[in-house]
């Protein structure tokens, strides 16, 4: 045999070999990792979203939104402004402390909350919170 025919087929070998690893190897190593992945349990707000206080005991923030519980609180920092922020946590007082620690006597997270400094670091600050006591929980 010729030096051009045995190069013409470890080429046409060549290509073989990576069709078949180009098609072959994604699938089964998928499988294999989606079957080996543990179950985990579902991380939710239940927590707080069961204890809607009574009427009198709601946050009412300056512009007139309302809350009744601390998971509402966390979803309502999306559509909050900074200025309504602002009004709530100053250098002298944190309204959200104050609520958190007076209505639901939640005191480490009514700790945690007087170093928020916008909306998102105080929804963040309680999506933490509370996923970091239901994996306690487990």
């Amino acid at each position: 045999m010729t030096a051009k025919k045995k190069a013409a087929k470890k080429r046409v070998v060549a290509k073989k070999i990576v069709k078949k690893a180009v098609k072959a190897p994604v699938k089964k190593p998928v499988k294999a990792l989606v079957k080996a992945a543990p179950k985990t349990a579902k991380v939710t707000l239940d927590v707080y979203d069961v204890q809607n206080v009574p009427e009198h005991q709601h946050f009412y923030f300056v512009n007139g939104v309302r809350v009744k519980n601390v998971k509402e609180l966390a979803e309502v920092m999306d559509k909050i402004e900074q200025e309504v922020f602002d009004y709530h946590v100053t250098m002298d007082k944190n309204d959200f402390h104050s609520w958190v620690n007076g209505v639901f006597q939640d005191m480490e997270l009514a700790e945690k909350l007087l170093g928020v400094t916008s909306p998102k670091h105080l929804q963040f600050t309680i999506y933490k919170h509370v996923a970091d006591k239901a994996l306690k929980k487990r």
